[in-house]
C-alpha cells in the first residue's frame, strides 16, 4: 500500500489566522473598507508558521488521529483488489475514480455503480463492490490498483469540529510561546491538553 496527497488543502486563510490571532491574544483587526483589509500583528509570519506546523502535525494520515482536517486529494496504490478498500484518513468526501492495470496491462476506469463507500466519516471507511459484483482481475505486479479520493471536514476551519479545532489553536500556542520541542520541566511533545481534546478522535489500529 502506498498513499500519495496529489492536491494539499489551500494555505492558511485569512478569516483562520485572524482566529489564530484571538486566540494568541495578537491583535488583527478587520478593516471597514470595501474590501477589508486586515491589519496583522507585526509577527504575523512567524504566527502563520506555527499555525500551519499545528495543523501539519494533527492532518494526515500518520497523525494520532488520521483526519484529513481540510479539503484535499489523495491517491491509494494497491498490489491488487482485496477483499474490501480501506482507506487510512477520514472523512472522506468522495471517491473521484478507482483505475485498475487489467491483465492485459492496460489501464481501466471501474464504474461508480460497481462498488460503494461506507463508513465514510469514520476512523475507518471501505470501499466494497456492490451486491453481485466482484472486483475485476489485475495483472500481477505492484501498484496495479489506484484510488483517488477527496477527504476533510471542508474547505473552511469553521467545518472542524470543535475540539480539534481546539487542539490545533492549543498546539499553535504551544509553538508560538515556547518555540523550543521540549519544554524544561514539562518533558513532553504534545501539550496534555491538546491530548485530551483528542482523545474521541485518536485511532489505535496501525497502519498497514
Amino acid at each position: 500500500m502506498n498513499l500519495v496527497q496529489t492536491d494539499p488543502p489551500e494555505a492558511a486563510s485569512d478569516a483562520f489566522l485572524r482566529l489564530v490571532c484571538s486566540h494568541l491574544r495578537r491583535r488583527a483587526v478587520l478593516s471597514e473598507e470595501s474590501p477589508p483589509t486586515t491589519a496583522w500583528p507585526s509577527d504575523i509570519d512567524y504566527i502563520r508558521q506555527c499555525a500551519e506546523a499545528a495543523v501539519s502535525a494533527l492532518d494526515g494520515p500518520r497523525s494520532s488521529i488520521r483526519r484529513a482536517l481540510f479539503d484535499q486529494e489523495w491517491s491509494l496504490f494497491l498490489n491488487g483488489f482485496p477483499p474490501v478498500i480501506e482507506i487510512p484518513l477520514s472523512p472522506v468526501q468522495a471517491i473521484l475514480f478507482i483505475k485498475y492495470m487489467d491483465k492485459d496491462g492496460a489501464w481501466q476506469t471501474l464504474d461508480s455503480s460497481k462498488y460503494r463507500l461506507t463508513a465514510s466519516h469514520t476512523w475507518q471507511p471501505e470501499i466494497a463492490p456492490v451486491q453481485g459484483e466482484a472486483w475485476p482481475s489485475t495483472m500481477s505486479v505492484a501498484e496495479s490498483v489506484e484510488v483517488s479520493f477527496e477527504a476533510g471536514f471542508g474547505p473552511s476551519h469553521t467545518n472542524i469540529p470543535t475540539a480539534i479545532l481546539q487542539a490545533v489553536l492549543d498546539l499553535t500556542a504551544h509553538f508560538y510561546m515556547e518555540r523550543q520541542i521540549v519544554a524544561f520541566g514539562t518533558p513532553t511533545e504534545l501539550p496534555f491538553g491538546v491530548r485530551d481534546l483528542l482523545k474521541p478522535y485518536r485511532v489505535f489500529r496501525p497502519v498497514r
